[in-house]
């Protein structure tokens, strides 16, 4: 088990992460799932379905209410997906393994329109992506907690941020782009880039500055008021005064290789970093965060990461946050989603 610092964030966010609930509580914690598959075929899905278009119809969202523990949203996932699979079949990767199919604008779903196109061209903008590049699916995990001040939360997401890497690591599950191998374990990562510099948000109120310097850039879409990051606060909607509503986490690929049972495993991950963080005398900085989850896609547990200002293997401090985590610890042995895939590509086995 890791030895965490409490020193290194409020005592009491890691005094509160760590409640455990009683039989009658009201959940302390609460936890909600979307996940991305992609079609592999074009049959339709029955409306009592919580399944929902995402940007293109090519890509399936599957939407879990929000739960009071891992395992209750495990079980809800499971059961949502395995309703969806009786009806169409879904892709085992985040992205097309075979050549993707030919998108356009046109083809973006109506509901989000205006706010897809702007993405797509950030997009353009930034790496020259068209939009096959945007057929690739994701799993956001959605997390709070009701003992947590915006302050409070506001740091813990700043912290799962600095450490999403280890989930990179453990979800990636797009080796392939146009049908080949791309060199990269999560292409989703290297493709869908964070390229905001967040910094270590010292309460809410830096947060919402931040927030505000980035809408007046442009970089956010106006009405959105959400990072499109690995690690977005969300705000609540509906409320005069901003207040956070939850932390999306969006660092791990879709795709059927990315199981309910390795999302619940990353979740218990994602608590253990919350309430037990790693011990360091210096945050890391924008740019070796974002280089820390570029590494992890390319280079999986061989990946060199920096922390607390050193350049070290990550297969250690990993094998540390994921002892007792069964899944996770499998992971580590025999590869994640992406590494198995390889395996199977370069041996010429039928994916």
């Amino acid at each position: 088990m890791p030895k965490g610092n409490a020193n290194s964030m409020e005592s009491t966010i890691v005094a509160n992460a760590s409640v455990s609930e009683g039989p009658h509580d009201t959940p302390t914690r609460r936890w909600g799932i979307e996940y991305e598959c992609l079609r592999k075929c074009n049959r339709q899905i029955p409306s009592q379905i919580s399944v929902y278009p995402e940007v293109f119809p090519h890509i399936i969202e599957i939407i879990t209410p929000t739960c009071g523990s891992i395992e209750e949203a495990k079980a809800r996932l499971s059961s949502l997906l395995a309703q969806v699979r009786q009806h169409i079949t879904l892709g085992e990767y985040a992205v097309y393994e075979s050549q993707a199919p030919k998108v356009g604008i046109d083809d973006i779903t109506g509901a989000n329109k205006v706010y897809y196109l702007w993405i797509l061209e950030d997009m353009y903008r930034f790496g020259g992506y068209v939009p096959e590049d945007f057929l690739i699916a994701g799993t956001h995990i959605n997390y709070s907690n009701r003992l947590f001040s915006d302050d409070e939360s506001i740091l813990a997401a700043g912290l799962i941020r600095n450490y999403s890497w280890m989930l990179v690591t453990l979800g990636s599950n797009s080796p392939f782009m146009g049908g080949r191998a791309s060199g990269y374990l999560s292409s989703r990562t290297v493709f869908m880039p964070n390229r905001y510099d967040i910094p270590q948000w010292h309460d809410f109120r830096h947060f919402l500055e931040w927030l505000e310097g980035e809408k007046r850039k442009g970089r956010i879409f106006r009405g959105k008021d959400r990072t499109w990051t690995p690690v977005c606060p969300r705000l609540h909607a509906d409320r005069k005064s901003p207040s956070l509503n939850r932390i999306e986490i969006r660092s791990l690929d879709g795709g059927l290789g990315v199981t309910p049972e390795l999302i619940a495993g990353c979740c218990r991950l994602i608590e253990r970093l919350i309430s037990t963080p790693p011990q360091i005398t210096a945050m890391p900085t924008p740019d070796e965060v974002r280089q820390n989850d570029f590494q992890a896609a390319t280079r999986g547990q061989g990946a060199h990461i920096t922390f607390d200002q050193k350049l070290i293997d990550s297969k250690a401090l990993l094998r540390e946050y994921c002892e007792g985590i069964p899944v996770l610890e499998q992971v580590l042995e025999e590869g994640n989603p992406a590494e198995q895939a390889l395996v199977k590509f370069r041996e010429g086995l039928n994916l």
